[in-house]
């Protein structure tokens, strides 16, 4: 069911790994896909042994596997934070697609870096004014 609807939505690809959870103390690589009608579709969720270029690579490369085997299209864009090893496993597994900083990390680390320079906060980060009404909040 999942491969049927992921096979005719596999435009957008989105990538999180959290940090490594508490009751197994190893971080999970979460990737879902997006529909045309913006629902979720969660294409994979696996705990990874670590957060390195080869560890990325490995669980990209099964994810590639299943989507030749089931006759699904390779994403034409991914979506992540600025998580170097995940950027350079995506670029050497699909070597197609564009990959894309989502905005709220790209916002924490503006943040970031204006309070390390002592910067007061003068302006507003949050796009919330320029929300999509049908978006829930």
């Amino acid at each position: 069911m999942v491969v049927a609807i992921y096979r005719e939505n596999p435009d957008i690809l989105l990538l999180d790994c959290t940090y490594p959870t508490k009751r197994f103390n190893l971080p999970l690589l979460t990737i879902v896909g997006i529909t045309a009608a913006n629902a979720t579709i969660r294409a994979a969720q696996v705990f990874m042994s670590g957060e390195k270029s080869e560890d990325y690579a490995w669980e990209l490369q099964q994810l590639k596997n299943l989507m030749v085997r089931h006759e699904v299209a390779f994403p034409r864009v991914f979506f992540c934070d600025r998580d170097l090893a995940l950027l350079n496993s995506l670029e050497s597994v699909f070597s197609v697609g564009p990959v894309l900083l989502c905005l709220r990390y790209v916002t924490k680390a503006v943040e970031a870096h204006v309070r390390s320079h002592g910067i007061p906060r003068v302006f507003d980060l949050k796009v919330s004014k320029h929300r999509n009404p049908t978006w829930k909040n």
